[in-house]
């Protein structure tokens, strides 16, 4: 049955088109979570830890203990402890 369908000569575009109506009720909701951080890296904003990765997208931190305790002090680590306990 997934085959004869997918093997049908209209079937990119309806794909397409299924997937850009997936897509409709989320384009305005804006920015959500991981946004904002990314958002802040590539425009040079961000106060985080050295990027040590392309932009520094998935670095988090780069193992200082100072630049860790700018992370906590911010909230931006998933700790919900202070003091390292």
């Amino acid at each position: 049955m997934w085959r004869h369908l997918l093997s049908h000569r209209r079937a990119t575009w309806l794909l397409a088109l299924l997937g850009m109506l997936l897509i409709l009720p989320t384009l305005n909701v804006g920015l959500l979570a991981d946004d904002f951080f990314v958002s802040e890296l590539l425009t040079g904003q961000a106060h985080y830890a050295h990027p040590g990765a392309f932009f520094g997208l998935f670095t988090f931190a780069d193992g200082q203990s100072a630049h860790v305790q700018l992370l906590k002090d911010i909230g931006q680590t998933g700790s919900c402890r202070s003091g390292g306990r």
